[in-house]
């Protein structure tokens, strides 16, 4: 059997219990196993963001884990935000809450809330 990076620094042993457990899984399982654990990583990646930023909203924790899946780009067009390297979140044109054409950086407290006229983008 070839031996791939993947598993390099897995026991032979460990790996062929690892091996013989995916061969008696039926697709369905296999499938289930995949979104546990999906959900173990977010779940994981929510506890350090929250350690992190423990006055953060419940929105603010959902921006930041989603932001750990999301390139940046894909982050500002559909939630209008980014972390920056300060931890701050970038915001830009367009989105709520209003601004000038240029890209604007606002904290927690402007989330807080809905700016009149404005319209929250999801």
């Amino acid at each position: 059997m070839q031996k791939h990076e993947w598993y390099s620094d897995t026991d032979a042993r460990a790996f062929e219990v690892f091996l013989a457990r995916q061969r008696t899984m039926t697709a369905s399982e296999k499938i289930q196993a995949v979104f546990q654990q999906n959900e173990l990583l977010r779940s994981m990646s929510e506890a350090r963001e929250r350690q992190l930023h423990p006055r953060a909203s419940d929105r603010e924790i959902f921006l930041r884990v989603t932001a750990h899946r999301l390139d940046r780009e894909t982050m500002l067009r559909v939630y209008g935000w980014y972390p920056d390297s300060t931890g701050e979140m970038t915001h830009v044109l367009g989105l709520w809450p209003p601004m000038n054409t240029d890209q604007r950086r606002f904290t927690t407290k402007d989330l807080i809330g809905v700016h009149q006229g404005s319209s929250v983008a999801n």
